[in-house]
């Protein structure tokens, strides 16, 4: 019986330190990548998912895109997005 308390004790004591590892995590952002529609009016690009949802890009993460890839949103109808 004895044996049986120390482990229930241990398995306790491993899993408290295990779970408590991943509490307070600020720095956990969930991502998404797949193909979305671009959007582009009226000089403003937008891109809009298969879920329907719209996701508003910075205009310096756009710029930066166009000038480090290459990538010209009012040449193209579909791109692979990470957010």
């Amino acid at each position: 019986m004895k044996n049986l308390k120390a482990m229930v004790m241990a398995l306790t004591l491993l899993l408290g330190l295990g779970l408590t590892s991943c509490m307070g995590e600020s720095t956990y952002t969930p991502q998404w990548g797949g193909a979305a529609e671009v959007i582009n009016w009226m000089g403003a690009t937008q891109f809009k998912d298969v879920s329907g949802l719209t996701i508003i890009p910075t205009t310096s993460s756009v710029e930066s895109i166009k000038s480090s890839m290459g990538f010209n949103p009012s040449n193209t109808n579909m791109a692979y997005i990470m957010y």
